[in-house]
């Protein structure tokens, strides 16, 4: 009868152990921040998006971001440059000292229209673009993108199950939705953070097979397999 209880109650343990923990949601849930088991700031998307992105090597890779956050200062410590505008004074004021040399951070307070004109002024394509900023703007955003996006590059939409007209423009365009649902740190509702590729995914793969394996799985690989 113990070990069947103790069987029997084993998944629960494993789930409040690898996701409360293994995965930090409750010490992103406590700190008002997204931030994963070593206090390390992550992005505010869901999970499985995160997972996703941490398996390819990105040191080469140019980022527009509309919308600053921890997702900033996390794609700063792995990408080759990232553009992010933010349009809260306060939210930039508080980000900026935590960003390196290789972000360049602008705050616009004006229109939307100032920060499509700050963005089509860009010098190049970025590998990246990141909409994640008032919901109200995302599809004149997902507009903007689509003319500044690398071949092979991807535009990552957050929040994509409350934006369906951004998510039916970028699929009218031929772009590959992906669509990654689940919990996101420290919120108690689960959400959907998209990415559309154009035709194909450009980023390599970490050598590093560790990079296959979820945080939260304890289990050693299958002998063979």
């Amino acid at each position: 009868m113990i070990n069947y209880l103790n069987n029997r109650y084993r998944p629960i343990f494993q789930v409040i152990h690898g996701f409360l923990f293994k995965y930090a949601w409750l010490r992103s849930w406590y700190s008002n921040r997204p931030m994963d088991k070593n206090k390390k700031p992550v992005p505010w998307w869901t999970y499985p998006a995160i997972d996703f992105l941490n398996q390819f090597n990105l040191e080469d890779i140019r980022v527009f971001e509309w919308g600053s956050g921890n997702s900033t200062i996390w794609l700063s410590k792995r990408c080759k440059e990232v553009v992010s505008v933010e349009c809260l004074p306060e939210w930039y004021y508080f980000i900026k000292p935590k960003l390196g040399n290789n972000v360049n951070y602008s705050l616009i307070e004006q229109t939307i229209t100032d920060s499509i004109k700050m963005f089509e002024l860009q010098n190049s394509l970025f590998d990246i673009i990141i909409v994640d900023n008032y919901g109200g703007f995302r599809l004149d955003c997902c507009k903007a993108a689509v003319n500044k996006l690398s071949s092979g590059g991807t535009i990552i939409l957050d929040n994509s199950d409350q934006c369906p007209l951004s998510c039916e423009y970028l699929r009218s365009l031929e772009l590959v939705q992906i669509d990654f649902m689940g919990f996101v740190p420290g919120s108690g509702y689960a959400q959907t953070t998209s990415f559309f590729f154009d035709k194909f995914i450009k980023f390599p793969r970490h050598s590093d097979s560790n990079y296959l394996k979820s945080i939260a799985q304890p289990n050693f690989a299958w002998p063979q397999c």
